[in-house]
């Protein structure tokens, strides 16, 4: 910042992520730029993320240009391309595409490429030449938002707590249900069977359960009077508009 003479401002803290998925800085500056070529009138303004170092020195040792054969009619973006240098910026995929061009220049197999942009012709690709630096340099970064972390930690836990849809009764079953056990009585009111997913025999024999309850419910309205004439009463009002309906007495006996 010091050396281009920018002015910086502080932002939410930013991770720079390099090759193999490993965090590198963490970043809470930006500034905004300017870049203008030296070849035309393009500028772009951008805006850039502060790092304390950016790389190292580009290319990682001179590069014998001789060997290239550059044309003499083509603008670089970078005359002095082949000589060690600082790197002040990296421009992203938001503006490259912007900025490059469409025509390309080949220098032979296993050679560079020149290829057009608005800044100038750019000079890219495997050089030929004995290094005594065996290291791999990857000069590629991401931008991670350090909420993007919890934003996986909570998905996965929505995804853990999660309530499992139960499986209900096929839909085509439940109309054919209706359909064949819907009537309408005489006073206007809709009569549906109680859908059973098994036979009703599966209940067992139903009658002792429900005369033991029975007697035990006489004893204790037999105790309160009041209560058994309330009860009774109410009895006689769901029957009477046909709600309840007395049960034959030849089936209770078979059932003793």
């Amino acid at each position: 910042m010091v050396r281009l003479a920018l002015k910086s401002f502080p932002i939410d803290t930013l991770k720079v992520i390099g090759i193999g998925n490993t965090p590198n800085n963490k970043v809470n500056e930006s500034c905004n730029i300017k870049l203008q070529s030296i070849n035309s009138s393009f500028n772009i303004s951008c805006s850039c993320l502060v790092l304390k170092e950016l790389t190292g020195r580009l290319p990682k040792f001179p590069i014998d240009i001789s060997l290239l054969q550059l044309p003499n009619n083509i603008a670089l973006v970078d005359p002095m391309f082949y000589q060690p240098a600082c790197i002040d910026i990296f421009i992203g995929a938001d503006l490259f595409w912007d900025i490059l061009g469409n025509e390309q220049i080949s220098l032979g197999i296993n050679n560079p490429k020149l290829r057009s942009s608005q800044l100038g012709w750019i000079v890219s690709g495997p050089i030929q030449a004995v290094t005594p630096d065996k290291r791999v340099h990857c000069n590629h970064s991401v931008i991670s938002n350090d909420n993007d972390s919890v934003v996986k930690l909570l998905t996965k836990f929505w995804e853990l707590e999660e309530i499992p849809a139960k499986p209900i009764t096929n839909e085509n079953e439940c109309e054919r249900h209706f359909l064949a056990h819907t009537t309408r009585t005489n006073t206007g009111r809709f009569c549906v069977k109680l859908p059973l997913k098994d036979s009703a025999d599966c209940l067992g024999d139903t009658y002792k359960l429900a005369k033991k309850r029975f007697i035990n419910l006489e004893k204790r309205l037999g105790r309160n009077p009041t209560l058994k004439s309330e009860y009774t009463n109410f009895l006689k009002e769901n029957v009477s508009p046909g709600a309840g309906c007395m049960r034959m007495t030849d089936y209770l006996n078979k059932s003793k």
